[in-house]
């Protein structure tokens, strides 16, 4: 070998090791896919996979699309870099101290959740403060847009038939019929009220929960069970795994037309509420589409996936 042929081998070889260096540098041992020179590491990604397997295995047992799973997974890690290296570009991280004072206002003893699950949700609190920056300006709407919707959609602004309803829970059969015999001689809730605590007193295994105006168009079995009946009167009674219960109904509203005032306000919620979600899917086709995605490691049915994400932003 002359040394010309000599040079040109050990130049071609200090190339590919600079390929190689260049390439451990930008992306670590461990990932497995790469956001704009942004990794993502496998563990996050198992992780979350076994996170929402241990779900699947409480709400459908007999799940077999853990690769639909994973699909879902990836397609969530990337779109969520892309949104945090836009909110990096623009600078419009929020302060630690606004998401952890949010963050108590939604759950007082956040901290008591763990590391992990609080880890989650300041996440998702601060890509949701990204994107909402992000699209705010596009998301007002107008008076004559308020007017059109609510002329167009007037069923949306008649509240049904209603119920403030009650449950009286007992431990035992015994029990809940002792309660009603006297419970149905009341007279009104106040003194339905005065005789459940004296009763408490005798017999503690029992409870009185509010569930709040439930609307008496629903077909739930719950309101099958009242619907029919007059106001300060109880249902039959009902066994649970744990117990027994009876609902009461304390008072029933007429079907009502919200006032203007009450309409425009909700007209106005809904129509943001649409145009965030359409905005949102928007911000995502765009970020997508400036994207440069690269999958690490081989894995056909993930490679499909990222194809199909991909395509999304067409």
């Amino acid at each position: 070998m002359n040394k010309r042929a000599a040079c040109i081998l050990l130049v071609a070889f200090a190339l590919l090791l600079c390929s190689l260096a260049c390439r451990r540098q930008l992306w670590p041992d461990g990932a497995f896919v790469v956001v704009n020179d942004r990794p993502i590491p496998i563990e996050a990604f198992l992780e979350r996979v076994e996170q929402k397997k241990k779900h699947w295995e409480l709400s459908r047992p007999q799940s077999d699309q853990e690769q639909r799973l994973k699909c879902q997974i990836l397609r969530q890690m990337i779109i969520e870099e892309l949104i945090f290296a836009y909110g990096e570009r623009k600078q419009i991280i929020p302060p630690d101290v606004d998401i952890d004072g949010s963050l108590r206002g939604i759950i007082p003893n956040a901290e008591l959740l763990g590391k992990p699950l609080v880890g989650r949700l300041r996440r998702s609190m601060i890509l949701n403060y990204i994107i909402s920056h992000a699209i705010a300006e596009k998301v007002e709407v107008t008076d004559e847009e308020i007017q059109a919707y609510i002329s167009q959609n007037r069923k949306k602004f008649i509240e049904p038939r209603k119920a403030l309803v009650f449950e009286f829970f007992f431990d035992s059969q015994e029990h809940i019929a002792l309660f009603m015999e006297g419970a149905v001689k009341t007279t009104d809730f106040k003194q339905l009220r005065t005789y459940y605590m004296d009763f408490k007193l005798q017999n503690p295994h029992c409870d009185m929960k509010a569930l709040g105006y439930v609307a008496l168009e629903n077909t739930t079995k719950m309101v099958t069970r009242i619907k029919d009946l007059p106001p300060h009167s109880f249902s039959d009674i009902v066994e649970k795994p744990s117990g027994f219960s009876a609902f009461y109904i304390k008072e029933k509203l007429p079907a009502r037309t919200l006032s203007q005032n009450q309409q425009e306000t909700k007209a106005t919620m809904l129509l943001k509420r649409n145009k965030q979600e359409q905005e949102k899917q928007k911000f995502i086709v765009n970020q997508l589409k400036s994207s440069n995605i690269k999958l690490i490691i081989k894995d056909d049915a993930l490679l499909d996936c990222l194809e199909s994400l991909k395509r999304e932003s067409l």
